[in-house]
């Protein structure tokens, strides 16, 4: 399929969302094999998440019940910015809460030693 991969009666889509989606949070429409269904992807959603949107999938052999739609969520990153853009994003990344966990472990590390 040209969106869906199967594995078994389930389905996996990849969704690209925006960075200011996943760090906010969003509701967006996501296609199924029966039309399109809203997803609700969370604040500080991070690369690679699934998400289970059940009974999505493919209907069960000989059985009741359908399989699930697993959704991986993934960033999309401009490749260009403008000028305006690159310096609000150079604000964020001096923000405490742009810097990764280790890096503020590190630093937490080294000042109980004085460093």
């Amino acid at each position: 399929h040209e969106y869906f991969i199967r594995e078994g009666d389930d389905i996996v889509y990849d969704l690209h969302i925006t960075y200011p989606d996943a760090v906010l949070g969003a509701e967006v429409d996501v296609p199924t094999l029966n039309g399109k269904a809203r997803l609700k992807i969370d604040a500080g959603t991070q690369p690679g998440k699934l998400l289970k949107m059940r009974d999505k999938g493919i209907k069960h052999l000989n059985q009741s019940g359908m399989g699930d739609q697993i959704v991986r969520i993934n960033i999309s990153v401009p490749k260009k910015v403008s000028s305006k853009e690159k310096e609000l994003l150079k604000q964020l990344a001096s923000s405490p809460n742009f810097k990764l966990a280790s890096e503020n472990d590190d630093n937490k590390f080294f000042k109980r030693f004085g460093l």
